[in-house]
Order: structure tokens, then C-alpha cells, then sequence
């Protein structure tokens, strides 16, 4: 029986219920962390930047709704003291937005505030001070605007996709090699995805669409008048496990940096781009400690566990989706080991050792959080 199996039995056998009943009376040590990324009222299967929504307003109300009756919200500060020797609540939960899309303003906030609740927002910050688009979300954006039948790449690798009746194929694995190509060159990746395409962004509809999506840093320092808390999340959104150390420093230290300066405060917590572990890459692991950050948060990979403190550079987290029911939310509270988890995928070398074939299609990007085991459904979204 799938995951999926397992919560709707337990479901339907009444044992959910009872399961909270004995969570809130047990204090059972455990703390999840949920993440966000966009909540809205739009379909990646008709909007080319809908693929990293987690959640309707309407599911959103719901989900906060549930843990404020059954949890006890927390934010970094308490995490932070907790990591220090201190105590957490009984039946901690902690709420985070990856990103810093327009509706952690427009549409989060008021939920949180409503409900007494409180989360973590992680922002890359060179996108918000440059009103830039995201880089996946340029990809979605050339991809659908694009005419052509097939994208034909020579850079990093030789490269054919097929784009008739198959865009989030290509997306899907246009993306997989920002995430896994080793010191990849970001703009002449995507302005080359452009040419190949015949697609031209002006900047000036860049800027504008930026706008539209990403939150200002007026609407920053307003998430933390509410009693919010932003941390970073780098600059650029470039995937830690694929940069040079010069490269990981850089973003780290940059991005620290810049939140300082726009909120007046320390900073000392990190959210991995993509959420990819880092206990095998001692160079990041070093450099987190020289840029002064005290904890880095992975994501889709468990519960925490909190009799013993943990890694601070590996707290766990559990990815959000919007397939996710009703049923399938309250089971992965009640039994986190039901949210699902990923298997970290192998990286491209920058230099392959062996000749590239005329026609090489790259790995595509893993579904984020989507289900094998749970609630299938046709239209995957991207773990970011």
C-alpha cells in the first residue's frame, strides 16, 4: 500500500483523529516544517508560470486553519533558541515560503494574521532589487511563447527536445540542467535557450512582469512589521551543490549582505535553492559558518526529530503541493513519515568524459513532492 493508501485507511478507519489526540497529549518530538511557494488561483497547464504553486487561497485558509487547532506555530527565532540549548513548544509546526512571490504580501499575510499564525519567508534577493523573472520562470515563459517544433541546444551539451505537444517535457528539462550542471553560466544558458527558440523578452516587459509576481522590498519589510521573519534564500537561486566554492561564498555572503542592509537586522538563516542536503559538501558547509549563518533548512526530506538536535545545515522540511487534499494534509501531520520524499539526483560534470551524441536529451527535473505515492495526477509542478 502507497502513502497515499495509508492515509486515506487511516482515515477512514477514524484513526487520524485519534492520532492527534495522542500527539497533543504525548508531545511526540516531533517538528515539521512546512514550504511554501506561490499560493494562487492559477494552472501551469494554462499559465506558464504556474508550475511552483502549492496551494489555492482556499486550501491555504484550510491547511492554516488545522495546525493553528492542533500545533503550536514557531518561528526561526524559536528554532534558532531551540538549536541553543533551549525548548520548543509542545507540538511545534513552522510555516516558510520560498522565493518571494507577490502573494506571500498580497495573499499569505492576511491568513497568518487571521489565524495568529506566523512564518519564514527566504528570498533571493538580486531578483527582487533587479525586477528580474526567475529563471524557471523564464524558461516556462520562452518555452510556451516559442514556435518552433524542436529546441535544438550546443551549450553545456548538445541537446535536441521536441516541443510539439511536449513544452513541460522540455521545461521540465531545461530546468533539470540548471539544477544539476556543474558551474553552469546561468544568462548564457537562458540566452541561448532564447535564440534557439526565436523568442526575444524586451526588458522592459521583463521589468513589468517582475511586478506582477515578485514582491517589492517595501512589501518585504511589511511581512516583518506583522511579526514575519525574512531570511535568505542567495541571490541568484543557484543550486548550492552545483557552484564552485568562490561561487557558494559569494551568494552566500551577497545575500546576507543585501537582506541587512533592506531590514536592518542580522541574518542568520538559509534556505537551499531546490533544498538539495549539503552534509557531503564540506566547502558550503564551511562557508555557511563564515557568513555567519546559524541554520540552513533542506527541503522534501522528513520530519525532525527533536529529542536529539540535529544538523543545524540539515533541518528537514516537507514540500507543500496543491494536489495534496484535505485527507493526504491532515494524515502528513498527523504522521509526517506519510509526506513524500526525494532521492537526490546526480549532477552533469562541467567536462563530460565522453563524447556527447548528436542527440542528448538531459535528465528531466524530479516532480516536487509529486506522487508515486500519493494522488496521481497528469500535471507535475517543479521543486524550486
Amino acid at each position: 500500500m502507497n502513502k497515499y493508501g495509508v492515509a486515506k485507511f487511516l482515515e477512514w478507519s477514524g484513526a487520524l483523529g485519534a492520532i492527534m489526540t495522542v500527539r497533543r497529549m504525548l508531545h511526540i518530538p516531533w517538528l515539521p516544517i512546512l514550504t511554501y511557494h506561490r499560493v494562487a488561483n492559477i494552472d501551469a497547464a494554462t499559465n506558464p508560470f504556474g508550475d511552483v504553486v502549492d496551494a489555492t487561497p482556499e486550501q491555504f485558509e484550510k491547511q492554516v486553519a488545522f495546525l493553528g487547532e492542533h500545533f503550536e506555530f514557531i518561528s526561526v527565532r524559536d528554532l534558532l533558541a531551540y538549536y541553543r540549548g533551549g525548548r520548543l513548544p509542545p507540538n511545534p509546526v513552522m510555516l516558510t515560503f520560498d522565493d518571494g512571490y507577490r502573494e506571500c504580501h498580497q495573499e499569505v499575510l492576511p491568513v497568518l494574521l487571521r489565524h495568529g499564525a506566523c512564518a519564514t519567508f527566504f528570498v533571493p534577493t538580486t531578483y527582487l532589487e533587479s525586477r528580474r523573472i526567475f529563471w524557471w520562470d523564464r524558461i516556462s515563459l520562452l518555452v510556451d511563447r516559442g514556435t518552433r517544433e524542436v529546441l535544438e541546444l550546443e551549450y553545456p551539451f548538445t541537446m535536441r527536445l521536441p516541443l510539439v505537444e511536449e513544452k513541460r517535457s522540455a521545461v521540465c528539462a531545461l530546468i533539470g540542467v540548471v539544477k544539476t550542471y556543474m558551474e553552469l553560466d546561468l544568462d548564457r544558458f537562458l540566452d541561448h535557450v532564447a535564440e534557439a527558440l526565436g523568442v526575444d523578452l524586451a526588458r522592459d516587459e521583463e521589468r513589468k512582469l517582475a511586478d506582477e509576481l515578485l514582491m517589492t522590498w517595501d512589501q518585504v519589510r511589511a511581512l516583518e512589521k506583522w511579526g514575519m521573519q525574512v531570511e535568505s534564500h542567495t541571490r541568484t537561486h543557484r543550486v548550492m551543490n552545483t557552484l564552485s566554492p568562490q561561487q557558494v561564498c559569494e551568494e552566500l555572503v551577497g545575500s546576507r549582505v543585501d537582506l541587512e542592509v533592506q531590514l536592518g537586522r542580522r541574518i542568520c538563516a538559509l534556505a537551499y535553492p531546490v533544498g538539495y542536503p549539503v552534509r557531503q559538501l564540506p566547502h558550503v558547509r564551511e562557508a555557511l559558518r563564515t557568513a555567519g549563518y546559524e541554520l540552513a533548512f533542506t527541503n522534501q526530506t522528513g520530519v525532525n526529530h527533536t529529542l536529539l538536535r540535529g544538523d543545524c545545515f540539515d533541518v528537514h522540511r516537507i514540500a507543500m503541493n496543491r494536489q495534496y487534499d484535505d485527507m493526504y494534509f491532515r494524515a502528513m501531520l498527523a504522521v509526517p513519515y506519510l509526506a513524500p520524499s526525494r532521492v537526490m539526483p546526480r549532477p552533469y560534470f562541467k567536462q563530460r568524459p565522453t563524447p556527447v551524441p548528436v542527440v542528448a536529451t538531459p535528465r528531466p527535473a524530479e516532480p516536487r513532492s509529486r506522487a508515486t505515492d500519493a494522488r496521481p495526477t497528469a500535471t507535475p509542478t517543479l521543486n524550486m
